[in-house]
């Protein structure tokens, strides 16, 4: 997955909020889809069958409240980085590629989690 694409930690919570929204009169997520994960960098989310865009997961956030998902989306964002570092440790072509990787995607991470407006 391409660093520049991934959600920050406000657009990652904006997109399950809408996700929660949007789920609400569904009464179960659609198996043929496969994926409902963020958008890129921005604060929609999208349906995918092969997620080859990438994206974090928000199906977590089906049917739930804007609370709840508020309460929530701090465990997820930092379990959905946890299953991207493990991805680019998996694929780095040698370890200092992996530390550069690790250490911008970290300093991002946090950057996005505590950024005031």
């Amino acid at each position: 997955m391409f660093l520049n694409t991934l959600p920050t930690y406000r657009q990652f919570v904006a997109a399950a909020k809408q996700f929660g929204i949007d789920s609400r009169g569904w009464d179960e997520l659609d198996p043929d889809v496969g994926f409902y994960t963020t958008r890129g960098a921005s604060s929609a989310w999208m349906e995918s069958g092969d997620c080859a865009e990438g994206g974090f997961d928000v199906s977590w956030a089906f049917h739930k409240t804007p609370t709840a998902i508020a309460k929530l989306s701090l465990r997820q964002f930092l379990a959905a980085v946890g299953e991207e570092i493990t991805v680019l440790a998996d694929n780095a072509d040698g370890e200092r590629q992996w530390l550069d990787a690790f250490s911008l995607r970290l300093k991002n991470v946090l950057n996005s989690v505590w950024k005031e407006d």
